[in-house]
This record gives structure tokens, C-alpha cells and sequence, in this order.
């Protein structure tokens, strides 16, 4: 599920009056508009508020054409227009001040900060109203106007991967990820510079989703390399996704069978042999790190033995033939060592948490012995920010049970891993 940044800011201060050393004169159509942004200030409903603005916009409107080279009415124009949600028309308000009045340039980047909020709010008002064309067009306005900030990017992010655009969600969620760590950060308040770490990490978690689509979407077409390099890229991301490694693992064996399917009944080629080395490989290497984190999976066992057993089978070397021979016993014997499976395991949120839910199956454990399996939920540094054990009546030998238990995380979650004691 891609994620958004929902926060309103709700200002305070609306910067209208530059200081004395730059300022142009005050005329008839600034110092009108202003004693209704005055009102507008005050009032004390959205919708008051807005007509006081509109009616400031109007005076101003007239301003832009009998008083158009006073900087000034550019400046709050711009202000303004942001305020009633027209962020075309405000970025051209304070470019055209800035280009009247150079001296203007503290004050322009103070409103275009104070625009900003105003914009970006206007986005989210419209992401809730379900108008998402018209949402991105002001949270790309807000953008344009002021950078630096995290939160229209990461809807922005969202709004991109909802209608499809992929490389455009990722690149808004990678330059949110930039800008938590840019300049602006150590200007928040300790609550906010929490708030933008989290960011940080939704952005992150958003972006390895979207890899991973693509990924899925490529394995269904059979395009295994294709699948591979973006399943690649969602487990670099974000290298505690098990599903990301496990189906990274998967896209790695699909192009290997591909490959061999496709040379059955011809004679050896030393080209694909190689290919077929370095894919079997990476699978073990993959497995492996999958296993790290789901230690019993019966799928990934299966296919770590897979690729020993086949490297055994390509090589006419002897020495390398009983390294790849051991290897698979190995492997198979950690496999035929487990006394349950576990399959389907997930995190999914709740209200009052996340809950790890998945199936028990029984190898060869009593049936009715308590299994216990102690769960972690781990954040993007890789740390617990979650832990819950749970035991599991075992079934029968060769039948299945679900599981579900509760976890309360303390921060985002990355993934998971778990181990039976």
C-alpha cells in the first residue's frame, strides 16, 4: 500500500508588509486589499476566510493592471492567489514582483515559503475531495514555488503511483527522501524533525513497493530478467522486505529454468553454462538472505538446495562437483531437520497495531505440542521496534493452521523476521 504525508498546517501569520528598506509604496490597491486580508486573518471560518481573500484577489486583480509596476501588488497578489488555491497564477505573481523590485528578494522567498503552506494544504483538500488531477496540479505549483520540504513530494509520490506514472512516484518519493535530510531539517522543532525521519522512511518503504510492482507485473509476463532487476532494486531499497528478497529469489529461479528449458536436447553451450552459474549464484546468495529473516520456509529451503544441486550438474570440475554436492546435503538436511513450516506470513495494519498473521504446517511435530515463535517487527536501520511471541497448537502431521498475533511497532515498519526457539 503506497502512503501519503497527511499533515495541515494551519499558519498563523500571513507575511504582507515588507520591512522599510525595500518596500514600495503603499497604493489604493494595496492598502484596500489589505484591510481585507486584515479580515481574512480573523475570521473566524474556512469559508469567511476565503471570501475576504477573494475579495482582496479582486482589488488586487485591478491593481495588476492600473498599478502594474508596483512590486507590491505582485508580492501580495501572489500570497493571496495561494491562498484561494491558484498556483499558476501565484508563481507568476512573485516572479513578476521579483523581476519589478530585485530588493524584494528576502520578502518573495518569505511569502513563496508562506505560499507553500497554503498550497500544499489546498492539495490535500482536494486529495480528500478525490479531485486528483486537480490535487497534483497545486502540489506541483507548491513545489515549484518552494522546494526543500518533504511532505507535498510524498503525495505527490502517491497521487504519481495511483494513476501509473511509476518513475515519476519514485523520483517524488527520492527527492522527498533528499530533502529530510537537506538544509531545512535542522530548522524544525524536535516533533517535526521526528516527523520528517518518519517521512523518510515511508518514502523509502513506498519506493521498494514500487519496484516491487513492477517486478510482479513483469514475472506475470514471464520477463524474468526484468522481474529480477526490479525485485533487485525493492530489496536494495529496503533490505529488510523479506517478500522483496523472496521474490527476488523467485525471479532468479524462473530465469534459470527459462534458460535451461530452452537449451533441453541441445548440445552444451559454454555461454548460457556461464549464465546459468552466475543465476544459481545469486539464488543462493538471495535464498540465503531470505532465509535469514524466514528461516522456515519450506519454498526457499527447497530452492537454495535447487542450486547447489544444479551447479553440481554444470561443472565437469570433481572439486567443485563435491563442494556443490555438500552444499545440497547441507541444505537438505537443514531442510528435512524442520519440525514445522511456516507460509504466507504478512504484516498487515490495524487500528491498534500490525498484525503478523500467516499458516503452520506440520512436518513432524507431535500433534497438539505448543510451537513457539517469537516475532520481530524491524525498522529501516534493521532494529526490533517490535516483538510478540505466540505459541501454535500443532496439527497433524502433514495439515495446516493459521496464526495471527499482534504487534504494537514503535516506529516504521520495514519489515519482519522471527526465529523458534
Amino acid at each position: 500500500m503506497i502512503r501519503s504525508a497527511r499533515l495541515t498546517f494551519v499558519l498563523s501569520l500571513l507575511v504582507l508588509a515588507p520591512v522599510a528598506a525595500s518596500a514600495q509604496k503603499d497604493s489604493k490597491y494595496t492598502k484596500d486589499a489589505n484591510k481585507h486580508l486584515g479580515l481574512a486573518m480573523a475570521s473566524p471560518t474556512p469559508e469567511m476566510k476565503d471570501s475576504n481573500y477573494r475579495k482582496a484577489l479582486v482589488i488586487l486583480r485591478e491593481g495588476m493592471v492600473k498599478d502594474a509596476e508596483n512590486a507590491k501588488v505582485w508580492l501580495m497578489s501572489g500570497t493571496v492567489l495561494a491562498a484561494v488555491c491558484e498556483g499558476d497564477e501565484a508563481i507568476t505573481s512573485f516572479d513578476k514582483a521579483l523581476q519589478l523590485h530585485p530588493a524584494y528578494a528576502a520578502e518573495v522567498a518569505i511569502e513563496k515559503e508562506t505560499a507553500w503552506f497554503q498550497l500544499f494544504n489546498c492539495g490535500l483538500t482536494s486529495m480528500d475531495a478525490q479531485k486528483l488531477p486537480e490535487a497534483t496540479k497545486l502540489l506541483e505549483s507548491a513545489e515549484l514555488l518552494y522546494s526543500g520540504r518533504p511532505e507535498a513530494l510524498i503525495n505527490l509520490g502517491v497521487l504519481y503511483a495511483n494513476a501509473g506514472d511509476r518513475p515519476k512516484a519514485i523520483k517524488a518519493f527520492t527527492d522527498a527522501v533528499a530533502a529530510t535530510r537537506g538544509p531545512l531539517l535542522e530548522k524544525q522543532d524536535s516533533v517535526m524533525k521526528a516527523e520528517w525521519i518518519r517521512f523518510r522512511d515511508v518514502s523509502r518503504v513506498n519506493i521498494a513497493q514500487i519496484h516491487a510492482a513492477t517486478g510482479l507485473a513483469a514475472f506475470e509476463k514471464n520477463a524474468f530478467d526484468e522481474a529480477a532487476e526490479a525485485f533487485k532494486a525493492a530489496s536494495e531499497t529496503n533490505p529488510w522486505g523479506r517478500d522483496h528478497i523472496f521474490n527476488y529469489a523467485q525471479a532468479i529461479w524462473g530465469n534459470a529454468l527459462k534458460l535451461s528449458d530452452g537449451m533441453a536436447g541441445k548440445p552444451a553451450d559454454a555461454q548460457v553454462t556461464a549464465k546459468l552459474n552466475t543465476l544459481y549464484a545469486d539464488l543462493e546468495r538471495v535464498a540465503g538472505q531470505a532465509l535469514q529473516l524466514d528461516p522456515n520456509n519450506e519454498a526457499l529451503h527447497e530452492l537454495a538446495y535447487e542450486s547447489h544441486r544444479r551447479r553440481r550438474d554444470l561443472t565437469a570440475d570433481s572439486a567443485a562437483k563435491m563442494r556443490f554436492q555438500t552444499a545440497a546435503l547441507k541444505e537438505l538436511e537443514a531442510h528435512g531437520a524442520l519440525k514445522v513450516m511456516l507460509d504466507e506470513v504478512q504484516v498487515e495494519p490495524r487500528e491498534t497495531g500490525q498484525a503478523v498473521k500467516g499458516v503452520l504446517k506440520n512436518a513432524k511435530a507431535t500433534e497438539g505440542q505448543d510451537i513457539q515463535i517469537a516475532f520481530t517487527i524491524l525498522g529501516f536501520d534493521g532494529k526490533p521496534i517490535g516483538e510478540q511471541k505466540l505459541t501454535v497448537k500443532a496439527p497433524a502431521v502433514g495439515q495446516s493452521v493459521p496464526f495471527e498475533v499482534m504487534v504494537s511497532p514503535t516506529g516504521e515498519v520495514a519489515g519482519w523476521k522471527y526465529i523458534l526457539p
